[in-house]
């Protein structure tokens, strides 16, 4: 039965690829490795192959329609253009290989998976050429689905790290830059929004913002690279989830570590609650943990049945977590003391922000399908029931809410020139807008009273700060007659 079972695989393997060119390449791994396989390249999709003995054994089968992105470029460009949460999928590592001048790498993901392949050199001058054929195919059954694209590059994204901040109003201005020497890409605010605790791509640290002086603060070293920080209600504790699978607590009076725990997986998201207790989420699989901060003992662990958990939102009063989970798209209402499922309700595609405002309000955002259709903003009432919906032009975005002001602040993660957007809370209403330029933003977060809006930027090493006059106010009213049918972040 084994050996029908294994022929039966080989017949596929054989029919996908029928009419397929194949080229060398190295598959990089995580933990900096290759692998030296072939890339098949044919009218059905791509294959990865590797030669065993005197015979094939495919790795990889991805068909056109289920290819989410495609990227080709050298090292450098690549690095830049691909987006981070892209980039995480195939493992920050790969590109900390030395890169060989003259030789193009290509990048895509499929069924959530990224596939780094390095190519030759001497075959670099004609590797754009493999996919021109099949031009139109990405995500696109029969060539109609939306967000059709070339079979070549898919870039989302510009270049270089820095961070900037900005205060709330309708004249926004840059008060000054701050040079940081990581891509900002987790933030977190002391309670009285007087300094700000940066985690950069690729480095062991946090990085100190004094928000007055804007200036940097001697930062303190973490075991890993930091993709998640919160900070205690009483300023003292700072949590941070580490790569690959670490949660530890740092004493932010003298920057030494308090305590740590492993974490089942990667792909971690974290939200504090008033009593102490830290709320992690992991990936493959969804896993929900509760851990006591001060302890670092983890009290409850629960499995969601998901490949992958997008944020979380802790709904205190209602005894509850929300979880933004995909595979399929959903909105999950977990019972905060018994980990039990109490509601789940299906959301847009590619829903990954969630944010619980003071009143209830779900802030919801869903970046679309893989290529950015169909992404917008949503908000959802306590009851989990859909209420406004403002679709998004620019595909895949970061969100920031404040209660404090009622706002929201939409950036779009895209290339060319784009718009950090202030929108009402109550309403999605557009209320004022910046424009950042051919920046890409990796992160992005309020201050506690709303006053600044801190936005990360790969691009310079700068954290920039850039603030508005303090009367900016969000609107209340419940009536949407202004709201635009799509906001164009570019």
């Amino acid at each position: 039965m084994s050996k029908d079972a294994d022929r039966e695989r080989e017949r596929q393997a054989a029919d996908f690829g029928r009419g397929a060119a194949q080229h060398p390449v190295a598959l990089l791994k995580e933990n900096g490795k290759e692998d030296q396989v072939v890339l098949a390249v044919g009218p059905s999709g791509l294959q990865i192959l590797k030669l065993t003995g005197f015979k094939f054994t495919e790795l990889v089968r991805a068909p056109w329609s289920r290819i989410e992105s495609l990227d080709v470029d050298g090292a450098d460009a690549l690095q830049k253009r691909v987006t981070v949460t892209r980039l995480f999928m195939v493992g920050i590592f790969a590109f900390a290989l030395q890169k060989r001048s003259g030789e193009v790498y290509i990048f895509f993901s499929h069924a959530g998976t990224g596939y780094l392949l390095r190519v030759p050199k001497k075959a670099a001058p004609e590797v754009r050429s493999w996919f021109r054929p099949y031009e139109g195919r990405i995500n696109s059954p029969g060539n109609t689905a939306e967000g059709t694209t070339a079979a070549g590059p898919a870039v989302v994204g510009s270049a270089s790290p820095g961070i900037s901040a900005a205060d709330r109003s309708s004249a926004w201005s840059s008060l000054g830059k701050v040079e940081i020497p990581a891509v900002p890409f987790a933030i977190a605010f002391s309670p009285e929004g007087s300094r700000a605790y940066v985690g950069g791509l690729r480095t062991p640290r946090v990085e100190v913002l004094d928000i007055p002086a804007r200036s940097l603060r001697p930062g303190f070293t973490l075991s890993g690279d930091p993709s998640r920080l919160a900070i205690t209600a009483d300023g003292r504790l700072l949590v941070a989830t580490v790569s690959p699978n670490r949660l530890e607590v740092i004493d932010l009076e003298s920057g030494s570590a308090r305590a740590g725990l492993n974490l089942p997986s990667m792909g971690h998201q974290l939200h504090l609650t008033s009593t102490g207790k830290a709320v992690v989420a992991t990936n493959a699989p969804g896993t929900v943990l509760v851990v006591d901060v001060a302890t670092c003992v983890i009290e409850s662990q629960w499995d969601i049945g998901s490949k992958r958990i997008g944020e979380i939102a802790i709904d205190e009063p209602g005894n509850r977590i929300l979880i933004a989970a995909t595979k399929p798209d959903r909105i999950v209402s977990l019972d905060a003391a018994s980990g039990h499922v109490r509601e789940q309700v299906m959301a847009g595609k590619g829903v990954e922000n969630i944010r619980l405002g003071g009143d209830g309000q779900l802030l919801v955002g869903c970046t679309g399908g893989p290529l950015g259709g169909g992404a917008s903003v949503q908000l959802w009432s306590r009851d989990l029931k859909k209420a406004q919906e403002l679709p998004v032009q620019s595909g895949v975005f970061k969100l920031a809410m404040n209660d404090a002001r009622g706002l929201v602040a939409l950036a779009p993660v895209a290339m060319g020139p784009k718009k950090i957007m202030a929108l009402g809370a109550a309403t999605l209403s557009p209320i004022s807008e910046y424009d950042i330029g051919d920046r890409m933003v990796t992160s992005l977060a309020f201050s506690p009273d709303g006053a600044t809006l801190l936005a990360g930027y790969m691009d310079g090493l700068k954290l920039e700060l850039i603030a508005t006059s303090s009367s900016l106010s969000a609107p209340v009213s419940n009536d949407d007659s202004d709201m635009p049918d799509k906001v164009c972040l570019k």
